[in-house]
């Protein structure tokens, strides 16, 4: 979940009063990290623990379409590549 400061290239911020964030944030301990590429700063919520999402993954679900929660983790590639790097 990003919370853009500035919000380049027009993505809007999550609102602190959101029902996504506030479901997010009561399923999971969550955290913020603060990432820069170039001129831009974003403020992430993270899920503090990624691997308590996977815990909860049903076995029978995950068998059925393999899906995996990439969405929280932040991938260090992904940095780079929006940097231009």
């Amino acid at each position: 979940m990003a919370a853009a400061s500035g919000s380049p290239g027009g993505i809007s911020p999550v609102p602190e009063g959101s029902l996504l964030r506030a479901s997010i944030e009561q399923r999971y301990r969550c955290r913020r990290e603060e990432v820069t590429v170039g001129e831009a700063s974003f403020s992430l919520l993270r899920v503090a623990d990624p691997d308590v999402l996977l815990e909860t993954i049903d076995p029978a679900t995950f068998t059925e379409d393999e899906r995996l929660p990439y969405w929280s983790e932040l991938w260090a590639s992904s940095v780079h590549l929006a940097a231009g790097s």
